[in-house]
């Protein structure tokens, strides 16, 4: 099984690069993947470890990947001084882009601790500085970023 990121040019839809240790992240299952402009890289979980890879060749940046106590089940987001993630443990987590450190009163649970998030369903308006997450029992949450 597969396990690699790759990346496709937009033009020829050709493989630039592959992307983790060894060009495998290691877990059967990732999350999206997620561009941030703000550091010129791609944000995606693998399992309980949340990577952040460079553009240019797919290298894992110094200080990463992130361990998690649970496996990353949405889209991670990143947005100012945050990168916002959904865990199958049924909570929303905030973590300090540079230092990795979760945010304070964070993470959020929603639900109950038998909630699943469903995958992906996370999404940040930027005009308003809200994220949305969608869980598996229909609800759709709304965070302030600030």
């Amino acid at each position: 099984e597969d396990k690699a990121v790759w990346m496709l040019s937009s033009g020829l839809k050709t493989v630039e690069w592959t992307g983790g240790t060894s060009a495998n992240l290691g877990a059967s299952k990732t999350s999206g993947a997620y561009y941030t402009r703000y550091r010129n890289a791609v944000l995606v979980g693998a399992g309980n470890q949340l990577y952040r890879l460079n553009v240019t060749d797919g290298s894992i940046w110094a200080n990463w990947p992130m361990a998690t106590t649970g496996n990353i089940v949405s889209l991670p987001v990143e947005w100012r001084t945050f990168v916002y993630f959904g865990m199958d443990t049924g909570k929303l987590y905030a973590v300090n882009a540079t230092t990795n450190v979760f945010r304070a009163n964070w993470p959020v649970l929603l639900d109950t601790a038998a909630s699943t998030p469903k995958p992906s369903q996370i999404a940040f308006d930027a005009l308003s500085g809200h994220v949305y997450f969608a869980t598996s029992e229909g609800r759709v949450y709304k965070f302030a970023t600030e």
